[in-house]
């Protein structure tokens, strides 16, 4: 997701995490002892394996996954490429210009998250554009005799 340290179109790459295996698990050489202290290194024997290192990047990378599922607060708008059907605390605002639907807003408190603007053109729904996140998703409606024919879309 952009503008989140995400990247939604980069692949999860899971990570099978191993159980670090030795024969001493809680034995250790103590060496350099001053009566400030003592250094204690670990003296496990046998390493039959080695285990998956717990460090930044492992962690990083399940938080970074996480974010890009739920989102960082209610604020956030996450890009799926399916429907998700949830509750959530948003109002939403519903504008009307002559008794036709022109605006939609969802809000979380005063802060609007998500604009979607509804253009008609001789009666008959044209065009929707959806502002959220930075992001601007335009649909056209194309009409053939009267008929919906297809829809097209383009994203700034």
């Amino acid at each position: 997701m952009r503008g989140m340290g995400v990247d939604l179109l980069m692949p999860y790459t899971k990570t099978t995490w191993l159980d670090k295996v030795v024969q001493y698990p809680m034995r250790f050489f103590k060496s350099g002892e001053t009566s400030g202290g003592v250094t204690l290194s670990p003296d496990n024997g046998t390493v039959t394996q080695a285990g998956t290192p717990i460090n930044a990047a492992n962690m990083n990378k399940i938080e970074n996954a996480l974010e890009s599922v739920i989102g960082k607060d209610n604020t956030t708008i996450v890009e799926t490429t399916s429907i998700r059907l949830e509750t959530d605390t948003r109002t939403v605002q519903l504008t009307y210009t002559s008794g036709v639907l022109t605006k939609i807003e969802e809000k979380n408190g005063s802060t609007v998250i998500k604009t979607t603007n509804l253009i008609y053109t001789s009666g008959t729904l044209t065009s929707v554009t959806e502002v959220a996140n930075g992001r601007t998703v335009t649909t056209t409606l194309n009409y053939v005799s009267g008929t919906l024919d297809n829809l097209t879309k383009g994203v700034v």
